[in-house]
């Protein structure tokens, strides 16, 4: 029997964001729907993906500006 390949972090983000581009709720089984995965891995990641929302939004950033940042080495100093 084949084993399925691990979901990765990335695949779940771009998940949650096409999820919230498409005005649907971003859900576990949603994302699992999308992604495969079990619930319990794929529920920490979605969990990570809504933690970084909320603090880009606290910040007034957008997550898309906070990566560009991230890989271009600007980040500002978030308060959390």
């Amino acid at each position: 029997m084949e084993r399925k390949s691990k979901v990765t972090q990335a695949a779940v983000n771009a998940a949650c964001d096409q999820l919230q581009a498409d005005n649907k709720n971003v859900t576990v089984n949603a994302v699992i729907s999308i992604t495969g995965g079990s619930f319990s891995t794929v529920g920490s990641m979605v969990k990570a993906w809504k933690e970084e929302q909320a603090t880009c939004r606290k910040q007034g950033v957008s997550a898309t500006l906070a990566m560009t940042l991230v890989f271009e080495g600007k980040l500002p100093k978030f308060s959390l």
